[in-house]
């Protein structure tokens, strides 16, 4: 059974992607859990196109297909963009520490590193030490209460209105994926406004923010 969308034009140039947006599943067996790609091109709302679901019976003897049109609307949040971390935010690296080393600067507070355990994030991992054949090792992180970061739209480098969305984005998305607290701040927003909050889930609801930002 095949599911792919129609496809996708780009209202600024005009033109229709033909990049893959399409999963061929030989066998269904109970509920599962499809993820289709969608080409994007603007933050913000997304109306997305008509998904197309198509099986041929043995030899093309017989096709049956139906369409499904969804009801709601999606949003694109803008494409994160690395910026001077290290600069705004004094985030040190452990690249350079042995296993176990310790690391304080300023409010980062790095604790140590240890073997990767299975499951654990690939976000912690330290790549540096598995490219120099050391292995895979976790970056540990003390606890960070006390030690919040706030994302302000101020602050970022860029001199563009979407680029400084799109490094927000980053910031995010990493400080999600390490569990460091931390609150946005947009130019409509004021400190006794800006939600603190920490985790993937918490980044996912900044992510929306930004793809709503007028």
């Amino acid at each position: 059974m095949l599911f792919e969308f129609e496809q996708l034009a780009n209202k600024k140039t005009k033109n229709v992607t033909n990049a893959p947006s399409s999963v061929l599943i030989t066998r269904l067996q109970g509920e599962q859990v499809i993820r289709l790609p969608v080409q994007t091109y603007n933050r913000g709302q997304l109306e997305l196109p008509r998904l197309k679901i198509k099986t041929v019976y043995p030899l093309g003897i017989m096709r049956a297909w139906s369409y499904v049109y969804f009801a709601r609307t999606a949003w694109v949040y803008p494409k994160p963009e690395v910026f001077d971390w290290q600069a705004k935010y004094a985030i040190a690296s452990l690249e350079d520490l042995p296993t176990g080393g310790q690391y304080r600067q300023g409010q980062d507070d790095f604790e140590r590193l240890d073997n990767y355990v299975e499951g654990e994030s690939l976000a912690r991992v330290s790549w540096g030490h598995v490219a120099r054949g050391q292995g895979m090792l976790t970056k540990h992180f003390a606890d960070p209460v006390g030690h919040e970061q706030t994302l302000d739209y101020a602050d970022m480098p860029a001199a563009h209105h979407e680029q400084k969305l799109a490094q927000l984005a980053y910031g995010a998305l990493t400080l999600g994926q390490l569990g460091v607290p931390f609150q946005m701040r947009l130019p409509s927003d004021t400190p006794a406004t800006a939600e603190m909050g920490n985790g993937e889930t918490f980044a996912q609801a900044c992510l929306l923010r930004l793809a709503k930002a007028p």
